[in-house]
């Protein structure tokens, strides 16, 4: 299926690349809207809204016909946010390569026959990588998607802000309006949020699973979901409600950001009361990044550490355990669904988790 859209897409962006240099001997890299660089860049956002698009419908789909209707998933409302996410993917990664080759090929130019081979190439190569990954998205790939965009939003935010003490203060303030790069910062914390909205439908799968395997009462799978859709709406209105505008919309930021962190620092704190069955060293692992917690706002409070710094040491801290539960939870349903005893072989003769 990624190749049925890779093959068309390759030989339409070559043809197009030909056409629209149509008497041009040789075409250059950069310099105007037709250097085959520059279409390079504008085909990547295209192709990857389109084939990211297209290609999600097509695997929800095809998924939702093989499984059980309580597994089913919607794609009307997730498919433009992944879509976009995977566009701003795919250009980061184009966008940097294209940069490294400006730089490294200084004034190229190729006929019109290796020109269009080029393009053809590069958006071939694009069509199928987005066709791939949408037709089968997991978990762990929205997961990625999810840490991508954050990371790359908040670096360039962080990077090209006109107040270089910026982390002198808090990462509020390359979304404040005194801000330059604050679209940039709030746009990246929206689209995050709702692409950890989406992600709750997929890790949901897992919970529904072990539900259906006696593992989890509805109750605790109706508070994971709620739990993860208020991550991703928390996440959201940070991003939509900038710090610094006045006292009534500082107070819902902070609310917000404080929000996300108490619901996280909950999960970590309850883990065990909500899954029992993992190993000892998980359990160990998150108290000792518990503790970990403390202590540096106990250093914040003391002033070693200022604000930037116990938030990047909170985020960094709650990313790292959130992707052990994900990986811990996936390694349980596999284990809960290729194990044939009850639900006690997960105990040892002390009732103990093993």
């Amino acid at each position: 299926m990624a190749l049925r859209f890779a093959g068309p897409i390759a030989l339409v962006c070559a043809l197009l690349t030909w056409l629209l240099n149509w008497g041009r001997n040789p075409i250059p890299f950069v310099g105007d809207m037709a250097g085959f660089g520059v279409l390079i860049f504008f085909f990547t956002i295209v192709i990857g809204f389109g084939v990211g698009a297209v290609g999600f419908v097509i695997g929800v789909r095809y998924r939702n016909w093989l499984v059980e209707p309580d597994l089913r998933r919607s794609w009307a409302w997730p498919v433009i946010p992944l879509a976009l996410a995977y566009t701003l993917v795919m250009l980061l990664v184009v966008t940097i390569v294209l940069q490294f080759i400006d730089a490294a090929f200084k004034d190229l130019a190729l006929s019109p026959l290796y020109a269009a081979l080029v393009v053809g190439v590069v958006c071939g190569l694009v069509a199928y990588n987005v066709a791939d990954h949408t037709m089968q998205i997991t978990v762990r790939s929205v997961i990625n998607i999810f840490a991508v965009i954050l990371f790359a939003g908040i670096a360039f935010s962080a990077v090209n802000v006109n107040n270089p003490l910026w982390w002198e203060e808090s990462f509020s303030f390359l979304g404040e309006l005194k801000s330059t790069e604050r679209n940039v910062f709030n746009v990246t914390l929206i689209i995050s949020g709702v692409i950890f909205v989406i992600l709750q439908q997929f890790f949901m799968d897992l919970f529904v699973r072990l539900e259906e395997g006696g593992l989890l009462s509805p109750f605790k799978t109706r508070l994971v979901r709620v739990s993860l859709i208020a991550i991703g709406v928390a996440l959201t209105l940070v991003g939509l409600i900038p710090f610094g505008v006045n006292e009534f919309m500082n107070a819902l930021h902070s609310m917000s950001a404080y929000t996300l962190i108490a619901i996280l620092l909950a999960h970590m704190l309850l883990v065990r009361r909500l899954l029992p069955y993992f190993s000892r060293e998980f359990y160990a692992m998150t108290w000792l990044m518990i503790g970990g917690l403390v202590l540096a706002l106990a250093l914040h409070f003391l002033g070693s550490i200022n604000t930037v710094g116990i938030e990047l040491i909170g985020f960094t801290v709650a990313g790292a355990w959130f992707m052990l539960f994900v990986d811990n939870v996936e390694r349980l349903v596999d284990r809960t669904e290729s194990n044939d005893g009850p639900i006690a072989s997960f105990y040892d003769d002390n009732q103990r988790p093993v």
